[in-house]
């Protein structure tokens, strides 16, 4: 049997999950990123079609123009390795070519990407599911 005093420490388990999870997702700024993630592909689609209007004998607006991408990649968020090593498996598997072990995914790095995203997805299935208990033990007591 479920006594008042552990059914208060369950739902004081429960409120600091839940707020240490806030907390995480606040901080996070999932948003910030995302509008300079966009801004910086904008302006990456901005400079490959300069980049198509320009004649290939015009090395200075060629030069120009690799200098911004520079600045560009500098200055804005990049994507993990993991991202890049996916990327290069994928085109390699479209175009059919052999794949190299370089190409390949590395496990410690899917794993290092996958942790944080798998880690808020169970903190909050199991706060949901003591939040859920905790709903039918207060009914059963009340």
């Amino acid at each position: 049997m479920i006594t008042p005093i552990l059914l208060e420490l369950f739902s004081l388990v429960t409120a600091i999950i839940i707020l240490v999870l806030s907390l995480v997702v606040a901080f996070a700024s999932y948003a910030m990123k995302s509008e300079r993630q966009l801004r910086f592909g904008n302006e990456i689609k901005s400079l490959s079609d300069n980049l198509t209007l320009i004649e290939d004998n015009d090395i200075d607006r060629i030069r120009k123009i690799n200098d911004t991408y520079s600045l560009f990649r500098a200055s804005f968020d990049n994507h993990h390795e993991f991202n890049y090593q996916r990327g290069r498996l994928e085109r390699k598997k479209e175009e059919g070519g052999p794949l190299k072990d370089e190409d390949k995914v590395d496990d410690m790095k899917t794993v290092e990407y996958w942790a944080p995203i798998t880690g808020y997805y169970l903190i909050s299935i199991l706060s949901c599911f003591i939040s859920i208990f905790l709903f039918f033990k207060f009914i059963q007591h009340a």
